[in-house]
């Protein structure tokens, strides 16, 4: 939904981004589709790539430390998702401005694709332990000694 429901595009830019050169898109559709993507993404990576069965949570970190990455990888994302925050909702932005003297940058791209890289470096890094252990299961099962045959 995020691709499907573009930003809201006017002006010289409307001439590059949109087919028919009008103002296009609809920022506040595409931020709820984004926030539905964010969370979904903390969800993946603070709790199904850390869970396994029979272990609690906690029990799964201590046993498997490539965990706590996945952890890291959610505490990352919910930061930008906070950044997010601090930059699109008004009453946020001048709280902050208004507490600590500082202007936050407009653009939401950078927290954003810095979401989209820690979701994927989480993703990649389960990837890759899931095929070791299937290596390992392979390994073992295929084995005299290890093996049921």
């Amino acid at each position: 939904m995020v691709v499907v429901l573009p930003t809201g595009v006017d002006g010289y830019r409307a001439a590059a981004f949109c087919p028919d050169r009008n103002p296009c898109g609809n920022a506040t559709l595409h931020a709820a589709a984004a926030a539905v993507l964010i969370r979904a993404v903390i969800g993946y990576a603070l709790y199904f790539f850390v869970r396994e069965p029979r272990l609690r949570y906690w029990q799964a970190v201590a046993t498997y430390p490539i965990k706590t990455r996945y952890i890291a990888m959610g505490v990352v994302i919910i930061l930008m998702l906070a950044r997010i925050a601090l930059a699109v909702i008004p009453v946020l932005r001048d709280w902050l401005s208004s507490r600590l003297s500082v202007t936050l940058l407009e653009s939401v791209f950078w927290p954003e694709a810095i979401v989209v890289c820690g979701f994927g470096t989480a993703w990649i890094l389960k990837g890759c332990m899931m095929r070791t252990a299937r290596r390992q299961v392979a390994r073992y099962t295929a084995s005299p000694i290890g093996g049921h045959g």
